[in-house]
Protein backbone atom coordinates (compact mmCIF):
# COMPACT_ATOMS: atom_id res chain seq x y z
CA UNK A 1 0.00 0.00 0.00
CA UNK A 2 2.85 2.40 0.72
CA UNK A 3 4.27 1.98 -2.78
CA UNK A 4 0.84 2.64 -4.30
CA UNK A 5 0.38 5.77 -2.20
CA UNK A 6 3.83 6.97 -3.23
CA UNK A 7 3.02 6.37 -6.91
CA UNK A 8 -0.25 8.29 -6.63
CA UNK A 9 1.56 11.20 -4.97
CA UNK A 10 4.25 11.22 -7.66
CA UNK A 11 1.54 11.15 -10.33
CA UNK A 12 -0.36 14.03 -8.71
CA UNK A 13 2.84 16.07 -8.48
CA UNK A 14 3.68 15.45 -12.16
CA UNK A 15 7.00 13.89 -11.23
CA UNK A 16 8.75 12.73 -14.35
CA UNK A 17 6.92 15.25 -16.50
CA UNK A 18 4.19 12.82 -17.57
CA UNK A 19 1.63 15.54 -18.26
CA UNK A 20 3.53 17.15 -21.10
CA UNK A 21 3.97 13.73 -22.72
CA UNK A 22 0.23 12.95 -22.96
CA UNK A 23 0.08 14.42 -26.46
CA UNK A 24 2.62 11.80 -27.55
CA UNK A 25 0.07 9.03 -27.05
CA UNK A 26 -1.00 7.95 -30.53
CA UNK A 27 -3.07 4.91 -29.62
CA UNK A 28 -6.85 5.20 -29.39
CA UNK A 29 -7.61 5.65 -25.70
CA UNK A 30 -10.86 5.14 -23.78
CA UNK A 31 -10.97 7.35 -20.69
CA UNK A 32 -13.75 6.64 -18.19
CA UNK A 33 -14.62 7.86 -14.72
CA UNK A 34 -17.43 8.35 -12.24
CA UNK A 35 -18.49 11.93 -11.71
CA UNK A 36 -18.18 11.58 -7.92
CA UNK A 37 -14.81 9.77 -7.80
CA UNK A 38 -13.02 10.95 -4.68
CA UNK A 39 -9.73 9.23 -5.51
CA UNK A 40 -9.35 10.44 -9.10
CA UNK A 41 -11.75 13.35 -9.73
CA UNK A 42 -13.51 13.39 -13.10
CA UNK A 43 -11.82 16.64 -14.06
CA UNK A 44 -8.57 14.68 -14.31
CA UNK A 45 -10.16 12.33 -16.83
CA UNK A 46 -11.44 15.29 -18.81
CA UNK A 47 -7.90 16.67 -18.94
CA UNK A 48 -6.51 13.29 -20.06
CA UNK A 49 -9.10 13.06 -22.82
CA UNK A 50 -8.39 16.62 -23.92
CA UNK A 51 -4.64 16.03 -24.15
CA UNK A 52 -4.73 12.59 -25.81
CA UNK A 53 -5.70 13.23 -29.42
CA UNK A 54 -7.44 9.92 -30.22
CA UNK A 55 -9.35 9.56 -26.97
CA UNK A 56 -12.97 9.22 -26.03
CA UNK A 57 -14.28 10.29 -22.63
CA UNK A 58 -17.13 8.65 -20.74
CA UNK A 59 -18.28 10.06 -17.40
CA UNK A 60 -20.84 8.03 -15.46
CA UNK A 61 -23.29 9.97 -13.26
CA UNK A 62 -23.81 9.50 -9.53
CA UNK A 63 -20.87 7.12 -9.27
CA UNK A 64 -17.45 7.03 -7.72
CA UNK A 65 -14.31 5.00 -8.25
CA UNK A 66 -16.34 1.83 -8.83
CA UNK A 67 -18.41 3.27 -11.69
CA UNK A 68 -17.76 0.24 -13.88
CA UNK A 69 -19.53 -1.99 -11.36
CA UNK A 70 -22.45 0.42 -10.98
CA UNK A 71 -22.79 0.78 -14.75
CA UNK A 72 -21.50 -2.59 -15.88
CA UNK A 73 -23.81 -2.87 -18.90
CA UNK A 74 -23.38 0.72 -20.04
CA UNK A 75 -19.62 0.66 -19.49
CA UNK A 76 -19.31 -2.63 -21.40
CA UNK A 77 -21.36 -1.25 -24.30
CA UNK A 78 -19.37 1.99 -24.38
CA UNK A 79 -16.06 0.14 -24.32
CA UNK A 80 -17.08 -2.42 -26.96
CA UNK A 81 -18.37 0.38 -29.21
CA UNK A 82 -15.08 2.25 -28.79
CA UNK A 83 -13.05 -0.87 -29.57
CA UNK A 84 -15.12 -1.69 -32.66
CA UNK A 85 -14.82 1.87 -33.98
CA UNK A 86 -11.07 2.08 -33.44
CA UNK A 87 -9.94 -1.38 -34.56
Amino acid sequence: MAAQAESITRFANNEGGWYTRLREIAAPTFVANGDQDGLFPAIGSAVLAREISRSRLAIYPDSGHGFLFQYIDRFSEDLLRFLSETS
